[in-house]
This record gives C-alpha cells, structure tokens and sequence, in this order.
C-alpha cells in the first residue's frame, strides 16, 4: 500500500526503513528508504524491487539508488545492508523462515 512502513520493531526499540512510493502488484514496489548508514544523512535513497516472470517461478531484481554528496564513500556498507536483505528475503521465499 503506497504511503505504508517498512518497519522494524525488536524488544529493544524499533525503526522506520522506509515509506512506500509506489506498489504495482507482480510488478514494482518502489520504497524511499535511507537504509542502515544513510538514514543520519541528508540524502536521497530510493529502494526498487521489479519482479518479471521466470519459468514457473519470479526473478526479483532490487536496486538501490542514493543522491546526496554525504553518500559518497558508502557504497560498501549499503550494499552490505542490501545483501542481507536480500538473502533473508530470498531464504524467506525458499523456506517460510526468517
């Protein structure tokens, strides 16, 4: 649902990743999401997830896109962050666990 939360709560706190742009279901999401070491900075980030049908099952493709002069140098830890992403969402689709 556009204008929703990707959010994150734990016994110790909780945090807001990211506020939905755009949903195209099967399709697109397009979330604004300054992740992990972006979120203290004043930058732009925008988080893209496009879906397209693969044989019996659904290739994913997720793309980050950052602008703001205080991101430059982070790529690394933002790919970190998006990797682990990834890889939980992916064991999340192949197995129902986290």
């Amino acid at each position: 649902m556009a204008e929703g939360c990707l959010c994150e709560r734990w016994a110790a706190g909780e945090v807001a990743h990211g506020r939905v742009l755009m949903v195209m279901p099967g399709k697109r999401l397009l979330i604004d999401a300054p992740l992990g070491p972006l979120q203290a900075l004043p930058v732009v980030a925008r988080l893209a997830f496009t879906l397209k049908p693969a044989g019996r099952g659904t290739t994913v493709t997720i793309e980050m896109r950052v602008a703001g002069t205080a991101a430059n140098g982070l790529g690394g830890p933002v790919d970190g962050v998006l990797r682990e992403a990834a890889d939980r969402l992916a064991r999340r689709i192949d197995t129902g666990r986290p």
